[in-house]
């Protein structure tokens, strides 16, 4: 069984984006949602207008707080500049409701098969994000914090580390006496 992949290069992530651009705002906006922050598909697909529009921060059920970046703000406002605040953020084309996962999926494996980008599945959005925090602020124990790991091995394996790259950050590890 494969492994979904982080998009690790940024001229990756370019590619990426403005194929989703092709098919729509929609589709754009979906993964640049999920590449910039740490939802998972299920609640980003919930998320209605009202949840971000002149907002700076997504909660989820009172528990969780995701803030967005001035740059996410921004686009989010676009995007939403022309929809009712009731409105599904990502609707689908098939009815009322919001897309499904099946659908993201397909969205998202299409793009990646036109940028030639391989492993590339919806958990793939997230593992960007972390991927990308993690190589500009080395911060592990952050993001095993905000994804609730049991340990920095799994954050390390969630973010496209090899096991090679795992082993080697132990053994450079400072001993703590």
């Amino acid at each position: 069984m494969n492994t979904c992949e982080p998009i690790r290069k940024r001229k990756d992530i370019e590619l990426f984006k403005e194929e989703l651009k092709r098919n729509g705002s929609r589709d754009y906006m979906l993964a640049v949602l999920g590449m910039n922050t740490e939802l998972m598909m299920n609640k980003i697909i919930n998320l209605r207008v009202r949840d971000v529009r002149e907002k700076t921060v997504i909660t989820i059920k009172a528990a969780k707080v995701i803030v967005l970046s001035e740059g996410l703000c921004d686009e989010l406002e676009r995007y939403t500049r022309n929809m009712n605040k009731d409105d599904y953020l990502f609707p689908s084309r098939k009815g009322g409701g919001p897309l499904n996962r099946s659908s993201v999926y397909s969205i998202v494996r299409k793009a990646a098969e036109a940028c030639t980008l391989e492993n590339i599945g919806t958990i793939s959005l997230k593992k960007t994000f972390a991927y990308h925090h993690y190589k500009e602020y080395h911060d592990l124990a952050y993001l095993q914090k905000l994804f609730r790991h049991d340990g920095l091995s799994e954050t390390m394996r969630f973010i496209g580390m090899s096991e090679v790259e795992i082993q080697n950050y132990y053994r450079k590890k400072p001993l703590l006496l």
